[in-house]
Formats: C-alpha cells, sequence, structure tokens
C-alpha cells in the first residue's frame, strides 16, 4: 500500500502555517476538482476498448484518478525536494520516519536498524542509481541490507528500496508492490503478456517498461488535458513537469494500483 491523494494524505493536516497550510491547500483544491473530473468521466465509456479501427484505450476514471493522485504528489511540499529538483534531497531522519510510516514500509526493518538502513540508502544506494544499473542496484541494495540483518524476520525488502529509489531516480525507477504487480499483470494480459511473478524486480522493471512504452502516447495525452493543466496551475505544480517522463512513468505506476484494486 502507498501514500495516494484518497487515503491517508486526503486528512486535514493540524497545525499553523508552513506545510501543514499548503496540505490543506491541496486538499481544498483537490475537494473541489475531484466530483467534477468523475462525474464526467462517469458518463463515458470507463472501460478499455478494442476495435479494428482503433488501438486499446486506457481506462478513463482509473486514468483520471492516476493523473489527480500523481499532480497532487509533485505539489506536496515533502516530495518537492526530490521531483521537482535537479538533484534529489537528502533522506533525513525526520523525513525518513515519516515515509515508511505513510508508504506502509516500517515493517521492512528491524526495531533499532532504521538509522543504519536510512543512511545506507542516502549514502551508498544513492551513489550506485548513478553509475551501475538502477533496477539491479535495487535488487543488490535490498540483499546487502538483508544479509546485514536490519530487516524485520530477515524479509528481502525490495518494496522498501524501489520506493526510495523512486525518488532518487524518478525518471527510471518506480515503486514495487503487490497491488502494482496485479495491475501490471492486467495491461500484460491486453497485449498477450504471461503473468508476471514477483521474482525480482529487474524482471518487474524490465516488463513494466514494455508496457509503459505501448501506452505512453495516452499517457502523454492525459497529462496535456485541460482539466489537468488547470488542476497542476491550481495546486502549484510546475507546468514542464506535465511533459517529464518521470511523471508520464509514476502515472502509468499508479495507473494499474487501480485495476489491481488498490484502495479497495
Amino acid at each position: 500500500m502507498r501514500a495516494n491523494a484518497f487515503r491517508g494524505d486526503r486528512k486535514r493536516p493540524r497545525g499553523k502555517g508552513g506545510l501543514a497550510a499548503l496540505q490543506a491547500k491541496i486538499a481544498d483544491e483537490l475537494d473541489a476538482l475531484l466530483p467534477a473530473v468523475l462525474g464526467r468521466l462517469s458518463k463515458e465509456k470507463c472501460q478499455m476498448t478494442f476495435s479494428s479501427q482503433s488501438e486499446p484505450e486506457l481506462d478513463k476514471r482509473n486514468l483520471a484518478l492516476a493523473l489527480i493522485q500523481v499532480v497532487q504528489m509533485w505539489s506536496n511540499p515533502r516530495y518537492q525536494l526530490f521531483l521537482n529538483c535537479a538533484q534529489p534531497g537528502e533522506l533525513t531522519d525526520d523525513w525518513f520516519s515519516w515515509f515508511v510510516g505513510a508508504w506502509n514500509v516500517a515493517r521492512n526493518t528491524k526495531d533499532g536498524r532504521k538509522t543504519e538502513v536510512r543512511k545506507y540508502l542516502d549514502c551508498e544506494f544513492r551513489q550506485a542509481l548513478s553509475v551501475e544499473d538502477p533496477a539491479e542496484c535495487v535488487d543488490d541494495t535490498a540483499l546487502h541490507i538483508q544479509r546485514q540483518g536490519w530487516t524485520s524476520r530477515g524479509c528481502f525488502p525490495v518494496s522498501l528500496v524501489s520506493k526510495v529509489g523512486f525518488f532518487l531516480r524518478p525518471d527510471r525507477l518506480v515503486p514495487l508492490d503487490r497491488f502494482s504487480t496485479q495491475g501490471l499483470n492486467l495491461l500484460r494480459a491486453v497485449n498477450g503478456g504471461g503473468k508476471l511473478k514477483r521474482k525480482s524486480y529487474k524482471a518487474y522493471l524490465n516488463a513494466f517498461d514494455e508496457e509503459y512504452a505501448y501506452w505512453e502516447r495516452q499517457l502523454e495525452q492525459g497529462l496535456s488535458e485541460p482539466w489537468v493543466v488547470e488542476m497542476a496551475d491550481r495546486l502549484g505544480c510546475p507546468r514542464v513537469a506535465l511533459s517529464s517522463v518521470a511523471m508520464r512513468r509514476k502515472v502509468f505506476d499508479d495507473y494499474p494500483m487501480h485495476t489491481g484494486g488498490y484502495g479497495a
């Protein structure tokens, strides 16, 4: 499970000024936009369509949900230091403590070992991502953390590492969890692909990249829709982000999560 626009992150933050005020503004703007957008989509055909004259289409409602969620993410002050900067920000202790709870990966680390995990991800993992194959880095880092005995019950923390990896390389990596795997399998079935099993992050990312390339044009069109541009302006999301590879990939990452049953 991930932090998203329709669950925990939608709660009105308490406190004065600063982050709380910005988050409250984002939540208010989304409350104003969501009914109109989904109301319009409910009148349209919200399923993949097939014909000899047109290519398959992404589910309009699920795509709208993914677009809203991702634009909100790029507008969120907690993420801006990673998503709207040339170089991703530091994984500070405060940010990491919030992150592992919000993104439901706190259970991946053993009690008392969170600091070691955070420092390794912020230093060695970050450095490796700049010089090595990013997907292999995720698998290798998850294995290293496991072998160091920093994980709870000896688990393989690929979900944790992939989610941190997304913030360090949003142009290349996407988070991995069971919902995204389920959704991606549904999309693979459209093109006659076999069922993907969670054996390695590299295998998942290769499959993701293959499907992303097939649907990229529709993702690009979705991000250029007038209502999406309006939403970005109202939430303070830079317009340049709407044409970025990182945002298109994150929209596609969120889309199969909805088809996979996320939030149900």
